[in-house]
């Protein structure tokens, strides 16, 4: 018989972390879950932690590929699924133990919801909190797709999705190094509501090995898949708001305070909200080297912070 979850983690000279990873999900008071663990190409002991892990516990099920990219790792995983629902983990991050249990009731009573995601903490790469991934403001459950379209403010480590509804909305795409998990996250969205459990289940970790992200290449595919969301779904810009759908479109993440503000609702906003929507929007009608500037300064700024927590 299937188990109910199936664990997708994907994994690149992921030596550093991996075991913590690992364990976490042993540790799970929700037992009744395989793990598809994809090496993509590894030449560290990657292969080799997961196989002590595997002499443990046969629900581990181990491939490895020449690497290809994780949207391609992400495609081999579910491939190899069975369970009813996927979860996804990525090879830094931590569970709680009973983050799997607490998203499979959520998921079992309630029949509309095609993913669940939870809150999460970023930690540093020893494991010391830094921060609430994301303001409590700024997620949202239910009909989610006028939100998510103004940010992405879901950790992927954290979700579970219905693997029927992925399948019928497509999995994830090769040519999106970036953007993949937000592709996939605007299209499921499409298809069902969104639940989230309002607690710190996740430990997200951010060290130096992650914080080279390409924010400009993170922009250009995001600009990617906005559009084809805007393309889907041509209500999505009323009820965003043209502005806000410029801004975001620039690269920018875009507040529901500051939403408001670009459409009009100065009563839901705050000054500090429509001081930063204007500059967004400012900023929006230059050409895109003003905008790369503003994120390769961005990405430059996250990488000091993560080389500075691990001293």
């Amino acid at each position: 018989m299937p188990p109910a979850v199936s664990i997708n983690l994907c994994c690149y000279n992921s030596e550093a972390f991996l075991q913590a990873t690992l364990e976490s999900i042993s540790r799970q008071t929700f037992r009744d879950w395989e793990l598809i663990v994809i090496d993509d190409g590894s030449v560290d002991s990657t292969g080799a932690i997961v196989q002590r892990f595997r002499e443990r516990d046969p629900r581990i099920i181990y491939h490895r590929q020449q690497n290809a990219g994780l949207g391609a790792a992400r495609n081999a995983a579910i491939e190899r699924s069975s369970g009813k629902y996927i979860a996804l983990i990525d090879h830094d991050d931590l569970w709680l133990p009973a983050k799997l249990e607490q998203q499979v009731r959520q998921m079992a009573s309630q029949e509309r919801l095609v993913l669940s995601y939870t809150d999460a903490e970023v930690i540093d790469e020893r494991g010391r909190p830094l921060r609430p991934y994301m303001p409590a403001d700024r997620s949202a459950e239910g009909e989610v797709g006028r939100e998510l379209f103004l940010r992405d403010f879901i950790a992927c480590s954290s979700v579970l999705i219905r693997r029927n509804t992925l399948m019928e909305a497509g999995t994830f795409r090769p040519e999106l190094r970036i953007a993949e998990e937000y592709d996939v996250f605007l299209r499921l969205a499409e298809r069902g509501s969104f639940g989230r459990i309002a607690e710190p289940l996740l430990r997200l970790r951010v060290h130096a090995g992650n914080a080279s992200w390409n924010f400009v290449r993170g922009r250009d595919e995001n600009r990617i898949v906005l559009s084809e969301a805007l393309r889907r779904n041509p209500r999505l810009r009323d009820q965003v708001g043209r502005s806000a759908v410029r801004v975001r479109l620039a690269g920018f993440a875009c507040s529901p305070r500051e939403a408001a503000f670009l459409s009009g609702s100065f009563r839901k906003t705050t000054l500090r909200a429509a001081l930063t929507a204007s500059a967004k929007l400012i900023l929006s009608f230059f050409p895109d080297l003003v905008t790369d500037r503003v994120l390769m300064a961005t990405a430059a700024r996250r990488r000091s912070t993560a080389m500075a927590a691990a001293d």
